[in-house]
């Protein structure tokens, strides 16, 4: 049969395979494409060196003092240096002699922030190592008059600057109930401007004051646990609770923060495997996300395959009283997978798209039975029919779709009596 890929038991998930990230020049760089930092970044520094090249949600500026050229950086990165950090400014004056690579170079060092092993900084330490190779004794001097000592291992890592520097926080994020969140434009959106944060940033006011914190109105139903469960996501310090991980999963996908959804949908996973015992509540709770929310099939096949087996297994054991504390559409969702898994021994993730490929099936069937097939085989195949009309029916009735339903099992009707002329003739 072709009636959708049955539900297997829980396999081993496989790790997500590791991209290495080569930073990209920047046009007034002069460094070869040779010299590129071969390290891999971690996603605070990624986003941020990527927005600090597109010169998005700056709030200063370096100035030369023999140029007219400035470049835009970002308070927050740059206070992870201890000499810039009681010490920044609107505007930065650099003294002459300075270049502009040389000041572009050490402003790109304090983006970068290696995946693993951060407090070793080794694409900050490479950069800084190559721009000091090519740079006078003097420069490298008049560089160390701004930025202090150029010594990486004395500087805070990303993560931490941006928890605790409270202070550069250009974003209020307002919840439903009145409360609010404190966070920077530079972390909150994506690098390619194509996600809900960015779009509401771009979106022009009408008496803007880019000295005062930008609010953005978040949905009246993000609870205040899963926006900071978020954010800790978002800055690199830590991954949600497992009680949150669906309120998470719904808000990331929402946000378009992609890099999040995926560290969720993997942190369920992990929960639904754990200890190779599948967890029978979480499996639940899936279940039920994906029987009510319109943004389920976000979810990972692999994941709503094994909530969808554990769930039934829990449903077909369970007794009534447990079964009346489950919504009603998952309770009935469940009740009619039963039905199926009872009698044609599959277990479905869609039901319609289930029913659909059985009735192929069924019309397959119909039409390969010749007019000296045994009255045992037209009988089992009428009871296979008479089941799939009952489970058609009482899907309609589950979506408040009886007529749609009703429709599709005439038009099935029409194609079997079609298929017994045809092998009548």
């Amino acid at each position: 049969m072709r009636a959708l890929p049955w539900i297997s038991e829980a396999q081993d998930v496989q790790p997500e395979l590791e991209v290495e990230i080569t930073l990209i020049q920047t046009p007034e760089s002069r460094l070869q494409p040779g010299s590129s930092v071969a390290f891999s970044l971690s996603a605070v520094s990624e986003r941020l060196h990527r927005h600090w090249q597109c010169a998005r949600y700056c709030d200063c500026n370096l100035r030369v003092d023999a140029s007219q050229v400035q470049i835009g950086a970002h308070q927050v990165v740059l206070s992870r240096n201890p000499h810039l950090s009681s010490n920044i400014s609107e505007i930065i004056y650099v003294p002459a002699g300075v270049s502009d690579e040389g000041l572009r170079e050490v402003l790109r060092a304090h983006y970068l922030e290696d995946e693993v092993e951060s407090w070793r900084n080794r694409a900050a330490d490479k950069v800084l190592q190559e721009l000091r190779a090519k740079l006078s004794r003097q420069e490298w001097d008049l560089l160390e008059v701004v930025f202090g000592p150029l010594q990486i291992e004395n500087w805070r890592s990303l993560s931490d600057t941006l928890r605790d520097d409270a202070s550069y926080c250009d974003c209020r994020l307002q919840l439903g109930d009145g409360s609010a969140l404190f966070a920077h434009r530079s972390m909150l959106a994506s690098a390619d401007g194509s996600e809900y944060i960015s779009s509401a940033l771009s979106w022009p006011r009408a008496e803007e004051d880019t000295k005062l914190p930008v609010d953005l109105q978040m949905p009246p139903d993000f609870s205040a646990e899963a926006l900071r469960a978020l954010l800790d996501l978002r800055y690199g310090r830590a991954r949600p609770d497992t009680e949150s991980l669906l309120e998470c999963a719904h808000f990331a996908d929402f946000l378009g923060w992609s890099d999040a959804t995926k560290t969720i949908h993997q942190q369920l996973l992990e929960v639904l495997q754990r200890k190779s015992n599948i967890d029978p509540d979480s499996a639940l709770a899936v279940f039920v996300y994906c029987a009510d929310s319109f943004v389920a099939a976000s979810l990972p096949q692999k994941l709503r395959e094994l909530a969808y087996s554990c769930a039934l297994r829990w449903f077909v054991a369970a007794s009534d009283e447990a079964k009346r504390g489950i919504p009603v559409q998952a309770r009935a969702r469940l009740h009619l997978l039963s039905k199926i898994r009872n009698r044609f021994g599959h277990i479905c993730e869609d039901i319609q798209d289930y029913l659909h490929a059985c009735g192929d099936d069924l019309l397959e069937w119909e039409t390969s039975l010749g007019p000296n097939a045994p009255n045992s085989a037209r009988i089992a195949l009428d009871n296979q029919w008479e089941h799939w009309n009952a489970m058609v029916t009482e899907l309609g009735r589950m979506d408040g779709a009886s007529n749609t339903s009703e429709a599709w099992r005439s038009r099935l009707l029409e194609r079997r009596c079609a298929a017994r002329q045809t092998v009548r003739a």
